[in-house]
This record gives structure tokens, sequence and C-alpha cells, in this order.
């Protein structure tokens, strides 16, 4: 049995339950759903209370026995106006929006799910070019073209691209031409530096060619793409031994969180591994008597298998059976607060970078975060003069290209590494 949906509201009757866009019925799956994902019950409680309700009754004033997309989303305007004034709570806000996003959810999918909720006022493209974008990404997801990670990322560079042929009084493709794609590219790369110059002129070329593939554009406008673009290198600099000492110091490892903190980073040091990867671990990804950890990297999608150090493999048995939430997620890392998921990508940058300011680690140096650990490891196999094709395997890369930035932060190796500029050789040899 559930509780009463919304307090001393009524019941939803047959009729309502039966009707897909009833406001009733549509509140009333969501806060069942609400239930089943095992959220304590003072959250639920403030999901409706704060939120369900609200809305549910705006209908009712407005004697909307359908849900309204464009009331529910006047509402959280409204709600938005009020948090920005400071006559509620950013909690309030927060829950009140979560509530119209899920009620959202449930009326197009008939399922809701908590995943991140894209930020206030976040800009949507014209209804033809949001067609065309979402057609791209399921074909992109299905074909296996790019993995969610790169599809997420893509997405944004097409978006970018969309935006400036809006400003510009297009809304479809019909009538584009190779010189406006191209002048359109060439002013938008104008913000662009290093890699994202390249990753936002691949998200277009890629995005054009598929439009041609499936006939919606009759000629091929990626031709008005360069295929590659020359770009200043940028190299980030990991941490130093020193610093990684300091920053493992930070956690408190008496609490469940200073425990999965300093396992993930740890392991990161110790292994090199992607933040993406720390974060999608399971548990059946580590063979304990082999000490092995074997997975499917995010990035490249290929198989990667590792010995564990000692050390990581204790702090992550330590976090396992000593401060992990009880959950049947095959997830080792879980987040503590809320509904419990793994963590994700974002959040583990962002522990890195609050024991960096813990540690008084300095900011000045750009690019350093959670990847600065990877970097440290590569450069430290350098320096021990490990063979590159060794090194290439236990970074899990599939370039030897990628190898470039570790020797461009390995000052001394360099060095080393320097040629005469005469041959040892006998003149004229």
């Amino acid at each position: 049995m559930h509780t009463k949906l919304l307090l001393d509201t009524k019941e939803p009757t047959a009729a309502q339950l039966s009707n897909p866009d009833s406001i009733h019925a549509l509140a009333r799956r969501v806060e069942r759903e609400l239930h089943d994902s095992h959220l304590a019950k003072m959250t639920i409680r403030e999901y409706t209370r704060r939120g369900l309700l609200l809305i549910v009754q705006a209908h009712e004033q407005q004697f909307f026995e359908n849900y309204s997309e464009k009331l529910t989303n006047e509402l959280v305007y409204k709600k938005h106006q009020e948090y920005e004034q400071g006559t509620v709570s950013r909690s309030q806000y927060q829950n009140f929006r979560k509530a119209s996003f899920w009620l959202c959810e449930m009326h197009s999918t008939g399922i809701i799910t908590f995943r991140y909720i894209p930020k206030w006022g976040l800009r949507e493209p014209s209804p033809e070019f949001a067609r065309l974008l979402k057609s791209f990404c399921d074909d992109a997801r299905r074909t296996g073209l790019l993995t969610e990670s790169s599809i997420n990322n893509v997405k944004s560079g097409i978006r970018t691209f969309l935006f400036e042929l809006e400003s510009r009084n297009k809304f479809t493709f019909d009538g584009v031409t190779l010189e406006e794609v191209n002048d359109v590219v060439s002013h938008l790369v104008k913000g662009y530096t290093g890699g994202g110059l390249s990753w936002f002129v691949y998200c277009v070329k890629v995005f054009l060619t598929s439009l041609h593939t499936n006939n919606i554009t009759a000629a091929d406008l990626s031709v008005a793409v360069p295929k590659t673009i020359p770009r200043r290198a940028v190299f980030r600099e990991g941490f130093t031994t020193d610093e990684i000492e300091r920053l493992l110091d930070e956690p408190d490892c008496g609490t469940a969180i200073g425990k999965r903190d300093y396992a993930m980073m740890l392991l990161a040091s110790q292994t090199g591994i992607r933040a993406c990867d720390i974060v999608n671990l399971k548990r059946t990804d580590i063979d304990w008597h082999k000490r092995e950890l074997s997975i499917t990297q995010q990035k490249t999608t290929k198989p990667l298998i590792l010995p564990i150090p000692v050390e990581s493999a204790a702090a992550i048995a330590d976090y396992l059976l000593n401060a992990r939430p009880k959950s049947s997620l095959p997830y080792i890392f879980l987040c503590h607060t809320g509904v419990k998921r793994p963590i994700y990508r974002r959040s583990a940058a962002a522990i890195v970078s609050r024991y960096m300011d813990r540690a008084e680690i300095s900011r000045d140096i750009p690019l350093r975060g959670s990847h600065s650990f990877r970097r440290s490891f590569g450069t430290r196999l350098l320096q021990n003069e490990l063979p590159f094709d060794l090194i290439q395997q236990l970074l899990g890369q599939t370039s030897p290209n990628s190898l470039k930035p570790y020797l461009s932060v390995d000052e001394q190796g360099l060095k080393n590494c320097a040629l005469g500029l005469v041959s040892p050789g006998k003149a004229g040899g």
C-alpha cells in the first residue's frame, strides 16, 4: 500500500486513471515511482508537498483536468523568480522543478528517470532542427557510431551550429548552401581554442554527413567544413608526488564519504584509469584472487586489464565492507545523498577539486583536476624508462600519438633523449 497522494487530495477516479493525460493520474504515477525508488519518506513528502501538490492545485484552479505543459512551465518560471528574489529557498525551488520535470517525463514516456535535469532556461532548437538532432543522436546510439558520453558532447557542438543558423533566419536545411555553412563554421570557430576547435568541427561535419546520407539534404554540406583544423596543443600537467600525498591525506577515512573519496583518488593515482571508468567501476570488474581489474573503457570502448596495487585493493574493500550504502546496484562507488546511484563523472571532478582546495594545491596551473592523476601516472612510467608499447597498454591507449602529451610534460626525460648536433660517426661517413 502506498501512502495517499498529496495529503488530503482525493484519490484519482477510474476515469482519471484511464486517461493518460490526466494531471491527477500523472501525479499519482510519479508518486508511486518515487516510493518504488526507495527514497526517504521525508524526501518524498518534500517532492509531493512542495512540487506535485502545488502543480495539481494550479491545474484545478484553472479547471484543467489534463496536464498542461505550458501551465507547468509558467509555474516553474514563477518559482524561479521567487528563488531569485529570495522569497523561497534553493531546495524549495529545486524540489518544485524536479517534480515538474518528472510530470513532463511521465506524460511523454510513461516512466521517470533520476537523471541530471537540464539547467533552467536551456535554449532548445527550433522544432525541425530539434527533430533532426534527436534523429541523429538516436542513429548514432543505435549504430554504435558514438559512445553515449560522446553523443552528449557532440550534441552540444551541433546545437551551437544550429543556433547560429537560426540567428541567420534559417530554421530548416531547405536552401542552406555550402557557402552559408562555411560562413557559419568560420564565424563560430573564432570562439574555440585547443582541442575544442577540432572537436566542434568534427561535431558539425559528422552531423551534416548524416543528413546527406539519410537524404535530408540533397547536397553534402559537410564538404564545406574542413576535415582538419590546425590547433594549439594544450597539455595538462599532472600532480607532483608531494601533491598526491597531500591529496590522499585530506579525506577523513573515519567517515563513509572519506573512505569512498580516498579509494577513488588512490585508485586513480596508482592505476591511471580515467575518472569516467572509475565512477562506472562495478564489483564484477575486480578479480580479488588475481588482484586484477578488467573493464571496457568508456572513451575507447576497448577492454583493459590491469593489476590492482595492494593499497588500492585494500581501500576499495574497506569502502565496500564498511561504508558503501546498502544497494543492489552493481557499481562500487555510490552517491551518499538522495537517490542511490553511481557517482557522476562531473562529481568525481568536483571531489578532486574540493581536496585540492583543502590541500592548498595551486590552481594557477590550468586544466588540473581528476585527469591529473592519469597524467602523473603516465609521466612516472616514462621516467621509469618503461617501453612505449607497455606504457600504451597500461594506459589503455589505442594510438601511439596519445603518448605525446606525457612526453611534453616530462622535461627531464626529454633532456635525456636529446641528440647531439654532430653525428658520432666519421665526417663524410
